[in-house]
């Protein structure tokens, strides 16, 4: 962040023109209290000469990754019929859809298939869902790579897979698929 000046003996730092970090002998300056649009510049005094060097700023921008609306918690559907997860988020760069067949114990990392689309999107689309997708989870993980932020998880969405209609007849039972 700081050129380093060939005669410096001190530096100071300032947040939006007020001194954040009082002359020390280090060109170095951490915090964590920075919020988006503030300018960081930094005094570079020299000593000898009387002579002080002001750097031109940086601006930061504060990037806060989070999930605003989380996926539903669960949706009941008929087999062979699309399910869809959403999300709406702030600052995020980065989705990975996840789901859970043993109640989420155990989450596995979804692909972009025949059995799904969206795997790495805001939206998740479970396609022509059958019954052995009933009463799985999804979730999906949220980060902000540019900023190095940590995986968020969104909450779990389960699934609930219903046969269309049923016919019976003499102690036998068939499932019937509506086209």
């Amino acid at each position: 962040m700081v050129k380093k000046h060939s005669k410096a003996v001190a530096y100071e730092f300032y947040i939006n023109g007020i001194s954040a970090q009082a002359e020390s002998a280090s060109n170095t300056f951490t915090t964590s209290s920075l919020a988006d649009g503030d300018l960081v510049t930094v005094r570079a005094l020299d000593n000898l000469n009387g002579c002080d060097t002001f750097s031109s700023g940086i601006t930061m921008t504060v990037v806060t990754p989070s999930i605003l609306i989380q996926p539903v918690l669960s949706q009941s559907i008929f087999a062979g019929v699309d399910a869809v997860y959403t999300v709406v988020t702030s600052d995020v760069d980065t989705f990975q859809w996840q789901v859970s067949t043993d109640g989420g114990v155990v989450f596995n990392t979804i692909s972009d298939g025949i059995f799904y689309s969206g795997a790495t999107t805001a939206s998740l689309t479970v396609l022509s869902a059958d019954i052995d997708k009933n009463n799985t989870l999804y979730r999906v993980l949220t980060s902000n790579i540019a900023a190095g932020c940590l995986l968020e998880n969104s909450t779990n969405g389960a699934l609930l897979v219903n046969v269309r209609s049923v016919i019976s007849n003499r102690r036998i039972t068939y499932s019937v698929k509506k086209n």
